[in-house]
């Protein structure tokens, strides 16, 4: 059964209201850490913990994602490894994305976050890496 527009929207603000805060959180102070403080020139490998961070931060959003209550009515019940993939795979793609979105910046000459195809592989390792680790500690509590 496809989902209707409506469940989609729902399940979309009933994640964003459950899990959407600690992306932002983390994205905030990114952002003002960056543009305000000038933190990661004044600390060189800021970058690195603010990766693995950032993994935990969007796993923690897809999990309570797919933990949301309208989630059972569009996904179903999927046993906990379909939930742990689902959430790591997420975590991948927006890791992914994130490093597409700073590749867009850095050639229209808005930024320069990215330091080569090193840097990059080594932020969505960081990013997944992030991920990983909010998995592992969730698997030590319930589901």
């Amino acid at each position: 059964m496809t989902p209707s527009l409506e469940q989609l929207f729902t399940w979309s603000n009933q994640s964003i209201r459950r899990g959407g805060w600690a992306p932002l959180v983390l994205f905030g102070s990114h952002t003002i850490g960056s543009l305000v403080w000038n933190a990661y020139h004044k600390i060189p490998n800021l970058d690195i913990p603010m990766h693995i961070l950032g993994g935990v931060a969007i796993a923690y959003f897809f999990w309570q994602s797919i933990h949301c209550p309208i989630a059972r009515e569009i996904l179903g019940q999927p046993n906990k490894f379909a939930r742990q993939l689902l959430t790591l795979t997420a975590t991948g793609a927006t890791s992914g994305l994130w490093e597409f979105a700073e590749w867009t910046t850095d050639r229209m000459g808005w930024t320069h976050a990215q330091g080569g195809v090193d840097d990059t592989m080594l932020d969505m390792f960081l990013g997944m890496l992030g991920g990983l680790a909010f998995l592992i500690w969730k698997s030590f509590k319930r589901a």
